[in-house]
């Protein structure tokens, strides 16, 4: 029955949240698979400038004879009468002219690339920036309720003087009720902070 020692409190920072942001956002990570697709546009539109090389090959078994068919050449299986061929051949091509289709499609394909790096890096700088405004707003809001608790101790010691000078009567009776409003006062603003 070990009842588990209570973890630490987690220290909060700008760049810590900063980087979670940067790793987690949803808008960044389609971002960046855009970026990802765009740039694997790009290689494939330029690899149309590169030599192209197809490889082809073709292996059969035919059976042969019969009326009006002609001997086929090939090896032959043992009185069966099927004919193995095989055979294959290699093609390389290389572009030379495409009337600048390929040389377009590549510069648009490069636009793209561009525009969705653009498109990254806004949506980093908005996760960046929303993440801080929403840390420094929730700072200033615990100081808010900080001050406000203070605030309120400050009153409740200056009632209580009040009180006593009322009772010995060197303070009038609306001293007394001034004091009671600024702590009420006080009291609404903390729990409006909080």
């Amino acid at each position: 029955d070990r009842v588990a020692a209570p973890a630490a409190p987690r220290v909060r920072s700008v760049d810590r949240g900063v980087s979670v942001a940067l790793k987690y956002h949803p808008t960044i990570a389609a971002s960046r698979a855009r970026v990802e697709q765009a740039q694997a546009n790009l290689e494939q539109v330029s690899a149309g400038f590169l030599p192209q090389i197809s490889v082809s090959a073709d292996y059969r078994w035919e059976r042969s004879g019969g009326a009006g068919s002609t001997a086929r050449a090939g090896a032959r299986i043992a009185n069966s009468g099927i004919v193995q061929t095989q055979g294959g051949g290699v093609q390389v091509s290389q572009l030379l002219w495409d009337w600048g289709k390929t040389g377009a499609l590549r510069q648009q394909a490069y636009a793209n690339f561009v525009a969705a790096q653009a498109d990254l890096a806004s949506a980093e700088n908005e996760a960046v920036f929303a993440f801080k405004q929403a840390f420094f707003d929730n700072l200033k809001q615990e100081q808010l309720v900080r001050v406000g608790e203070e605030t309120v101790r400050q009153f409740e010691k200056r009632l209580e003087q009040v009180k006593g000078f009322v009772e010995a009567g060197t303070r009038q009776k609306y001293d007394l009720t001034k004091a009671q409003v600024d702590l009420g006062n006080a009291q609404l603003v903390t729990v409006k902070a909080r």
